[in-house]
């Protein structure tokens, strides 16, 4: 397998790449990443030795050749189909990933890079809401142009055997009382940030039924677990709470998020980038509800600390109650399970960030 991962330098896309380099050391990856503020270079070299780093003359983006510490090779756009052939045909055995620093609305780019792959897991995109209120525009350029560029790069590789799109379960809007929402459920999408993520499947389905392309879609619930950038809710109060400032809490604090760790998410998305059925899709859920105003008080007792380090702020504007999905089609039919309770994953993602002070840091 010839696997190509965008956005692999975030949160979830290195961890994914950690999952399928100890669980299929054979598949032989190339890694598309614009290490814009959310994805970090260190979040790739410190999984595997050797990891090439390539730029492609009048394609990176701006910034990108110095996040990855300079030391990058280069080639010009024509011979980047000829560099991954001389990868493939090298030597066989485990080769360590190839990340080319680019951005998937570079149509081109993405053009050379999905012509060359047997599969695609497409993960880069914006991800906050916070962002997305303040400033939409760049969530439209990633999550829906961005996708759209990598369909049309997919509908004319016909090797392609698998393209895996990863949404999120914000896109079926508030669940607060109904019932929990299973994947024929409508999509219902209420801020800028879903509202993208919304349209970016809406474009998977409609490549996969006007030109055949094999697409599939996961929509995991909130995910937690080290190395997530500071912006985010648990690394956001872990941080805050270990500098000595206050943390902030929206509203009452009621809001209700379940809670998956990245490691099962990992898991999840190789599961159905093996196993899952052509035009399908799948909830993946933590089955760990929990009120924000409780996970914020389990991480300051993990800290020693109390609740009078909260600090209630207003509530951003239609901040959605809660998130419930129902995964049972994953589990029953792919055979995905959790691997440990929310309670250790927590305590684990704390020390990670008490041992890591420097990626507190969110500017």
């Amino acid at each position: 397998m010839e696997l190509l991962v965008t956005g692999a330098a975030g949160f979830i896309g290195s961890e994914f790449v950690r999952h399928i380099l100890e669980s299929r050391p054979a598949w032989r990856l190339v890694l598309l990443d614009a290490l814009t503020y959310a994805g970090r270079f260190e979040n790739l070299s410190c999984l595997a030795a050797g990891l090439e780093t390539l730029a492609v003359e009048g394609h990176v983006p701006e910034g990108a050749i110095e996040k990855a510490g300079g030391l990058v090779g280069r080639c010009r756009l024509g011979d980047l189909p000829a560099k991954l052939g001389d990868r493939r045909s090298g030597p066989g055995g485990p080769l360590p990933p190839l990340l080319v620093l680019g951005d998937i609305t570079d149509a081109s780019l993405v053009e050379s890079l999905v012509s060359q792959v047997d599969a695609v897991v497409h993960l880069a995109a914006e991800t906050h809401v916070d962002r997305s209120l303040a400033d939409p525009g760049p969530f439209v350029r990633a999550n829906v142009q961005g996708t759209c560029a990598m369909l049309e790069a997919a509908r004319r590789n016909p090797r392609l055997r698998r393209f895996l799109h990863v949404s999120t379960d914000e896109v079926y809007g508030d669940s607060e009382g109904r019932a929990a929402f299973g994947e024929d459920s409508p999509l219902a999408p209420t801020n800028p940030y879903s509202v993208t993520k919304a349209a970016a499947e809406q474009m998977v389905s409609a490549y996969v039924r006007a030109w055949k392309v094999p697409a599939m879609v996961v929509r995991p619930t909130n995910n937690f677990g080290p190395r997530q950038f500071p912006e985010k809710f648990i690394p956001t109060v872990v941080t805050r709470a270990l500098a000595g400032e206050k943390i902030p809490l929206y509203g009452d604090g009621r809001q209700v998020r379940d809670w998956l760790h990245v490691s099962d998410t990992a898991q999840a998305l190789r599961l159905v980038l093996e196993k899952g059925a052509v035009g399908r899709a799948y909830n993946v859920a933590g089955r760990n509800p929990r009120e924000n105003r409780d996970v914020a008080g389990d991480i300051l007792r993990g800290l020693g600390l109390g609740e009078d380090r909260i600090e209630r702020v207003p509530d951003r504007p239609g901040h959605d109650r809660a998130y419930a999905i129902d995964d049972s089609r994953i589990r029953t039919e792919l055979g995905f399970e959790n691997s440990r309770s929310f309670e250790l994953q927590l305590a684990e993602t704390i020390r990670w960030y008490r041992e890591n002070r420097s990626r507190g840091n969110p500017s």
